[in-house]
Parts: structure tokens; sequence; C-alpha cells
């Protein structure tokens, strides 16, 4: 083979690569923008006073990008006998559930809302019945978004109550709400309202939203343009290498 043959070769497989990384550099660049952009977004919005929750014909358009913490209040009735139980692990009090009961507005739609957190020990209503406000109530708190599930969560048992992925429209149809004859939202509202004492239990504890935007798109930035520098530099100095041996090979003949 030639030793044109070998630059040609050698640079045809380069380039592409080149292109690709530079490529996965170009892309994180734009996902950083978006993501500076969104918790720019998402702390304006978490200090904004809260708001009505858009009407119910709305709620198949809404996009979380649009509303996520978005601080909302809602009015209606709590449906505490068919409560559902989130398993968790506090990082302070160990685990526990976070109570996900029917809110019902106006008598015709659902809003699950996600009182807080409980103890094992208080999962029965009957441990804590000073929490289970009846009547009409008027209640704030965050427009969240189920959670997806991945592989590691345990399944869930609807028999028991008790979840391991935040799903809500089965947990609504398992309350006894069928999104075929109620409205239900897409998402759920995050309770912020803490008891005065927190012990003992006498209801769940709010505000257990975890505000949670990791932004590690400059690391990627950097290590996908490191990566196609790094190819660069290995590229010439290879080239230099070889131009400089044909040089010394041509001078010895």
């Amino acid at each position: 083979m030639t030793q044109l043959k070998v630059y040609l070769i050698s640079t045809l497989i380069c380039l592409p690569v080149l292109a690709f990384l530079v490529s996965l550099g170009n892309w994180q660049m734009e996902r950083l923008k978006w993501k500076k952009n969104l918790i720019e977004v998402i702390e304006a919005r978490l200090a904004a006073p809260a708001q009505i929750i858009p009407p119910p014909s709305e709620w198949d358009k809404l996009s979380s990008d649009d509303y996520i913490y978005q601080p909302v209040f809602i009015e209606g009735v709590f449906d505490h006998q068919v409560e559902q139980f989130w398993f968790v692990h506090h990082e302070k009090f160990g685990p526990g559930y976070q109570v996900i009961t029917p809110f019902v507005i106006g008598g015709e739609r659902i809003v699950m809302v996600n009182r807080g957190y409980i103890p094992e020990s208080h999962q029965a209503s009957a441990t804590r019945q000073d929490g289970q406000v009846s009547g009409k109530v008027r209640l704030e708190g965050l427009m969240v978004w189920p959670s997806e599930r991945n592989v590691f969560e345990l399944p869930d048992e609807p028999d028991k109550n008790l979840w391991f992925v935040k799903d809500v429209n089965a947990m609504a149809e398992n309350a006894g709400y069928e999104k075929n004859s109620w409205p239900i939202a897409p998402f759920f509202i995050d309770s912020q309202e803490k008891p005065e004492n927190v012990f003992p239990v006498q209801a769940p504890i709010g505000g257990q939203t975890r505000v949670n935007l990791p932004n590690r798109h400059l690391e990627y930035v950097v290590t996908w343009y490191g990566l196609a520098l790094a190819l660069v530099i290995v590229y010439v100095q290879w080239l230099i290498k070889q131009i400089h041996r044909a040089k010394t090979e041509n001078e010895t003949e």
C-alpha cells in the first residue's frame, strides 16, 4: 500500500468520527441553553403567586415543561376513604409513605393530591384522625407530573394501595375514579401544607416536593469537544510522524 493510500484511508476514517464528536458537542450546547432557560423559568415560576389550575378542557394539551412546579390552588373535598400510598424513604424520618388522596372539585372532576409524608406506623387513617380534614377546603400546592418507571422499581400492589411509582391514572382508577367516567387531571398537586407539630404525627407532612434540575450538559460539552480535539491532535501527530518517516526513507534511498 502506498503512503498516499495510507494517508487517505486514515483521513477517511477520522473525518466521520470527528464530525460525530463535534455534532454531539453541538447538541449538548443546545441542551445546555435549553436547561439554563428551563431552570430560570422554573425559579421564576416557584416565586410567583399561586393561580387556579387550568380547566379540564385544557388538561390533555398541557405540557409538563410549561407547568411543572407551577404553584396553584384548588377548592374541593378530599375523599379520604380511598387514600393511595406511595412508598418512600424519608431522609430524616426513614421509611414511610406519601399519601395520595383524590380531591373532588365541584363534584365532577378529580385531582390526585400528594398530601405529604407519614411514617409506616401511621398508614391507618385512625392513627391521624386530626389530619383527615372534612368539608370543602382550599389547597395550595405545586403541579407535578407522574414519574416514569425504571427497571429497578418494584411492581406496584394496587390491591394493597401500595405504589412504588406515581401513576396518576392507575391510582385514580384504583381509588374508584375511572378516567372514562371522571375527568382526571394528568398531574398531581403536591401539597405544601405542614402540620404545626410534626410529631406525634396527626397529619401528612406536606412540602415533600424535590425540585431537582440537574444540569450536567456543560460536562458533556467539554467531554465531546475534548474528545474531538484529542482526535485532531493524535491525527496531526501521527501525520507528522508519517511524513517525517517517508522523508527519511527517501533520503536514505
